[in-house]
């Protein structure tokens, strides 16, 4: 026995020789662990987002991720006092939301159908709606015609047929143009030129005046100074304080219609268009009054005569969806408040 193991030996020994002197080598793999991949934590609260039941909050891990002691749901119970932290609901029902079979939004306490869905201002069961306008015929006044819900369901009046809502037109009674707010188209030289788009209202005139193009006004003469209303307007540059060329010659005008005149008191009025905001319209139309008002009081004129109103964009010439808005509203008046 001894003998065989002596041999199975030495049979050992010399196998492992043999392989150094042949120069046999045994090649050695080097094992690498593959990358694993950290879970997505997206709170940082050491729960990963698989495990957390409030994955964007930060919480502990004895309450799988959340904090409970916070009113996560904002229903405004915290706690023990909230038996349904990640939901809200009632007090009366601590903490969790009211059951609603049929998701409906009405609540099966309040739900007079259950079961159905229905709308919410017919308790919760399912009405008709002949006109297809979104109230009820339960609570349509006019099931059959179509009409908001402001009005119980029935259209807007409109007195005068003009298409535009009684509470939304200046002349309900009247008939008239969305241009005039519902209000007939005063023309008072009638020369066929709305008084909105004249700039000499009560002369009559051509859509193409006279030179700078001035609608309404005749087309040799600008529009005169006559005693009892001064100048029309004064017109400037859009966005700028630089007079026109024939503004400038009405407005020497009339300042020899005041000198001529002492107990003439004149209402300046600065108006713009609508480019900029109502504060900074408001601060031009301010520089455009003083620069005409200082304009008078250089020559003589004395202040106390001169009244400065400032109205910015509220009271544009031309509506504001004509093609020349900026170059019309672009203004000073011009009116006698007192002779």
């Amino acid at each position: 026995m001894h003998r065989r193991l002596r041999i199975s030996w030495l049979l050992l020994r010399c196998g492992w020789l043999v392989a150094l002197l042949s120069g046999c080598t045994v090649p050695v793999q080097m094992v690498t662990t593959p990358k694993v991949k950290a879970p997505v934590d997206s709170d940082k609260d050491g729960v990963p987002d698989k495990d957390d039941l409030c994955p964007k909050h930060p919480g502990f891990k004895h309450q799988r991720g959340c904090n409970f002691y916070l009113d996560m749901d904002n229903d405004k119970l915290v706690g023990a006092d909230d038996r349904c932290p990640l939901k809200a609901g009632p007090r009366a029902n601590q903490g969790c939301p009211l059951p609603d079979q049929d998701n409906d939004g009405v609540p099966d306490k309040f739900d007079r159908c259950p079961k159905v869905a229905g709308l919410k201002m017919a308790g919760g069961c399912p009405a008709k709606d002949t006109d297809k306008d979104g109230v009820p015929d339960t609570l349509d006044r006019c099931p059959k015609v179509v009409g908001p819900e402001a009005t119980s369901g029935c259209p807007y009046r409109d007195t005068d047929n003009d298409g535009i809502p009684d509470h939304l037109d200046q002349c309900p009674k009247v008939a008239g143009p969305k241009v005039a707010k519902g209000c007939p188209i005063k023309d008072t030289d009638k020369d066929g030129i709305p008084d909105h788009l004249d700039v000499c209202p009560e002369i009559p005139g051509t859509k193409r005046g006279f030179r700078g193009h001035k609608v309404g006004c005749p087309k040799t003469l600008a529009c005169p100074i006559p005693v009892p209303l001064i100048v029309g307007s004064l017109f400037f540059t859009p966005r700028t304080l630089q007079l026109k060329e024939g503004s400038l010659e009405l407005l020497g005008k009339a300042y020899q219609t005041l000198q001529k005149n002492p107990n003439l008191w004149v209402r300046i009025g600065g108006h713009t268009d609508n480019y900029f905001s109502k504060k900074e319209s408001l601060r031009l139309s301010k520089k455009r009054a003083l620069l005409v008002r200082n304009y008078l009081v250089k020559r003589g004129i004395s202040p106390k005569r001169l009244k400065i109103h400032l109205f910015g964009l509220s009271r544009p010439m031309v509506p504001y969806s004509y093609r020349k808005r900026d170059y019309w509203n672009s203004r000073v008046t011009l009116k006698i408040i007192k002779q």
